[in-house]
């Protein structure tokens, strides 16, 4: 009996750290294959035709923002120039 009192110690201190070697082989067993995957993924896709449809579409966006960047120029120079004063109406006597 005094022998199973003696190794209660021991069996708490690695309580701990064996527990903690269950719960990462539970988590490497649970989520590590989706993680992998997810980062094979990408690159499988990455065929010839894809780069060449973001490519496409990467200068499609360019042209927008060259034709927003002028229309832009154009209307903080047209906020820039000064206004005529307008013109009132003349008032009509009898």
């Amino acid at each position: 009996m005094s022998s199973v009192l003696g190794f209660l110690p021991v069996v708490g201190l690695l309580a701990c750290p064996v527990m903690m070697l269950v719960c990462v082989l539970g988590m490497r067993k649970m989520g590590g294959a989706g993680h992998a995957d997810s980062d094979v993924a990408p690159a499988a896709a990455a065929t010839p035709e894809r780069v060449a449809a973001l490519a496409a579409r990467l200068d499609q966006l360019r042209l927008e923002q060259a034709a927003i960047a002028g229309e832009l120029a154009d209307l903080s120079a047209q906020s820039a120039q000064p206004t005529s004063p307008a013109l009132e109406p003349a008032s009509i006597t009898s």
